[in-house]
């Protein structure tokens, strides 16, 4: 399994999007997701790992985005994964 920042880079570098196309991509997904919670669109799943770190998984239905966050911060799938193996070992 390809990290998803790999993954993206790997993409970007492929079809040729300069940096700032995609931060200026990013940068319009960030806001989106913004609206969406401001709308209520947002469904959040609050967890609680084993070690007591609290994390949300969000899913708009309007955009079809998914994101984890923890303490309002934006995480990777491959750090809430890191995150679950180490409250787990």
């Amino acid at each position: 399994m390809v990290p998803q920042g790999i993954s993206a880079d790997l993409i970007a570098t492929l079809e040729e999007f300069s940096r700032d196309e995609v931060d200026e991509f990013a940068m319009r997904s960030q806001k989106k997701a913004a609206t969406a919670r401001e709308a209520s669109e947002v469904i959040e799943i609050r967890q609680k790992l084993p070690d007591g770190t609290e994390l949300q998984f969000c899913s708009c239905h309007r955009c079809d985005q998914k994101w984890w966050d923890r303490d309002g911060e934006h995480l990777e799938l491959e750090e809430v994964l890191r995150l679950t193996r180490r409250s787990t070992a």
